[in-house]
């Protein structure tokens, strides 16, 4: 049986596996025995950080990822165990409630304050907490999409939010720019 009757996310990946997330632990399927692994937290190093595995998306890599309210698990199936990336990484949120793939290979988190860019090759990590200055806010679960353009977008609980993967690419090298003092006064 599962590990929780609360379902949040079910995925088939690439291999044929089935996996479940539930409001308390993750599940694997195994489909010839109608039975299921349990993957719950347990304290130990490299199990899951939290019980609660919102989110699943395999990227163009193989590689599963599993969202949760503590973080992204990287799924190893050779140790059958989970590397996890958080705020220690430089995510602005740990609450990872939804994962998409941009055609660089980066994963767009969408969390409970805003959105995260993360690359899995070189870790590094962009946050987006806010566009034009108002908040994103908390992306809803699994309200994410990549679409066929290269755009990235998220449902909030304050609207649709769209990143033009290209466009932000090629503004990160732009140097800031001049400032000038025009006036001085003490009082």
């Amino acid at each position: 049986s599962l590990s929780s009757t609360v379902t949040w996310v079910s995925y088939e990946d690439s291999q044929g596996r089935f996996w479940v997330g539930t409001a308390y632990g993750l599940n694997l399927m195994d489909r010839e025995k109608g039975t299921f692994k349990r993957y719950v937290p347990d304290g130990k190093p490299r199990s899951l950080a939290n019980g609660s595995v919102i989110s699943i998306r395999e990227d163009s890599k193989g590689r599963l990822w599993f969202g949760t309210d503590m973080g992204l698990h990287l799924y190893n199936p050779q140790s059958d165990d989970f590397t996890l990336y958080d705020a220690r990484n430089g995510f602005a949120d740990q609450g990872i409630r939804a994962i998409i793939e941009d055609r660089h290979g980066n994963l767009w988190l969408g969390t409970n304050n805003g959105v995260v860019r993360f690359n899995p090759d070189t870790l590094a990590v962009k946050n987006y907490t806010r566009i034009n200055g108002e908040l994103i806010g908390g992306v809803a679960t699994n309200a994410a999409l990549a679409t066929r353009s290269g755009t990235m977008a998220f449902g909030s609980r304050n609207g649709l939010y769209f990143f033009d993967v290209d466009r932000l690419d090629n503004h990160q090298n732009e140097t800031a720019p001049t400032i000038a003092l025009t006036d001085f006064r003490l009082f």
